[in-house]
Formats: structure tokens, sequence, C-alpha cells
């Protein structure tokens, strides 16, 4: 068992070294031209939109009344933020969301990376508009949506190409593994006893 155990561990040694450097020669520029042209889907940037936000915190265990309450503060700061306030200023000075001290800028986030409520409430927004009152776990939100960039077919010159080369790498491994795999058990012989 020991002899047995030490001759497939240097098999499984041989093979992943063999494998690997066929892989690593098979996953060329040309090669991940070709992938790139063949699943361009997998490489369409989703939309994405720029979001400042406010957030007044409620306790989710707190009375009606206090949730309440908070909704009407939050509506009273997007009406606002609808006449004209500063938005960002409005965050600094009321949000208690760890984007406050930066006037609320959440970045650039992919579309339909949010909670499903909170995209949809600004799915519809147009670049300046302050979404309706959106209620989570951690209480009320407004957000105001500062940019929207469409969808892009990223270029190929654009692409991570070590990152692709990896993917592309381990990709080629196991589909060589996987062979290698099935030739053994195709050319095996079992032999299954049946006990009377």
């Amino acid at each position: 068992e020991i002899r047995r155990g030490v001759v497939v561990d240097r098999m499984i040694k041989k093979k992943t070294g063999e494998f690997k450097k066929l892989a690593d020669h098979t996953v060329t520029d040309e090669y991940m031209l070709k992938y790139y042209k063949k699943h361009l889907k997998k490489f369409v940037q989703p939309e994405s939109i720029h979001l400042r936000g406010i957030l007044l915190k409620v306790d989710p265990t707190a009375r009606q009344k206090v949730w309440n309450d908070t909704r009407k503060k939050i509506l009273s700061l997007a009406e606002e933020a609808r006449k004209g306030a500063d938005f960002a200023e409005l965050a600094k000075k009321y949000s208690q969301d760890p984007n406050a001290a930066n006037g609320g800028d959440m970045g650039w986030s992919h579309r339909g990376s949010l909670l499903k409520h909170i995209d949809g409430a600004i799915s519809k927004l147009k670049v300046g508009e302050i979404s309706a009152p959106v209620s989570t776990i951690y209480g009320y939100h407004i957000f105001k949506l500062e940019g929207r960039r469409p969808e892009k077919q990223k270029k190929f010159s654009e692409l991570n190409k070590a990152t692709l080369k990896t993917e592309l790498e381990e990709k080629e491994f196991r589909e060589l593994w996987e062979k290698w795999l099935k030739g053994l058990r195709d050319s095996a012989e079992i032999v299954y006893l049946r006990k009377f």
C-alpha cells in the first residue's frame, strides 16, 4: 500500500507538471484573442451608476412611531435636495452612513450589484434626480444619481491579459486532467464480485 501510494503521488506530480506546462504553451496571445472573439458577451462591462446617499438610521426593533418619524425626516431632506440644497452638504450634516464624510459619495457600482429594492428605486432616475425613500434594516435612505455609464463591450486591448491567461491556463489544465482521468477509467477493467 505504501509503495502504491508513493507511485500514485509521483504520477500525480508528474502529470500535474506536464499538464501545467502544456497549458502554459497552449494559451498564447493568439489563443486568448480567439477565446475573446468567441466569448464576447463575457467581456461586456455592465451599465454602471454613480450614487450619493443619505442614511438616517433606525433600530430594527424600534416602535413604528420611530420609523414613521425617521421617514418624515428623510422625506424632508429629499425635498430640500430637490429644491436646490447641496446633496453632498446634506449628507455630511445628516447622514449616518460611513460615506457621510465624503458627502455621501458611494462611487461607481454596476447595475444589479446593489440590494434589489435599492436598485429598483434608482433604476428610473435621471442624472441629478433624488430617489424616493428606501427602507432597509438600517433605516431610511435617499439617493442622488450623479452619473450613468452605459453597458460597453470591452476591447481586447483593454483586458487584463495576465488575469485572462491565468484563467485560461486553469481551464486548459482542468480539461487535460479530466481527459487523462477519463482515459484511465475507460482502459481500466473493473470486475464486480457478487457475494452469495
